[in-house]
C-alpha cells in the first residue's frame, strides 16, 4: 500500500505523497471503515520502524523525507504530549490531514 503513496519510488514518503494520500481518506473513513483500518494500519507501520506501537521523532525522519524540523508535525499529532505517535493518533493525523485538505486556505508558499 505504501508502494503506491510513494509515487517518485524514492523509498521515503515526502510531505507531497503525504498530502495527496491524505485526499482519500475521508472517503475510506465515510464508507468503508475495514478498509481505512488496513489501510492506517499498514501506513503506521511503515513509519514505526521498530514495531513497538509508537512512531518517534527519528522514525519521523528516517521516513518522511522532511527536511528541518519536525517538530510542527510532531507537536500536532502527538494528541498525549509523550513524544512519540500512536496508531490513533496518527489516525488522527490522517483525518486532520484530509479535512485540510479538502479546505485548504490561500498561503503563499516560499522555495
Amino acid at each position: 500500500m505504501l508502494e503506491q503513496i510513494d509515487s517518485n519510488t524514492d523509498g521515503f514518503v515526502d510531505f507531497e505523497e503525504f498530502v495527496a494520500a491524505t485526499l482519500h481518506v475521508h472517503q475510506l473513513v465515510e464508507h468503508d471503515t475495514e478498509k481505512w483500518k488496513s489501510f492506517s494500519q499498514a501506513a503506521f507501520d511503515k513509519f514505526d520502524v521498530d514495531g513497538d506501537g509508537y512512531i518517534t521523532p527519528n522514525e519521523l525522519r528516517m521516513n518522511t523525507g522532511l527536511k528541518g524540523s519536525i517538530d510542527p508535525l510532531l507537536e500536532e499529532a502527538d494528541i498525549d504530549k509523550d513524544g512519540k505517535i500512536s496508531l490513533d493518533e496518527f489516525r488522527r493525523l490522517l483525518k486532520t490531514a484530509s479535512m485540510s485538505s479538502r479546505n485548504p486556505t490561500p498561503r503563499s508558499v516560499s522555495k
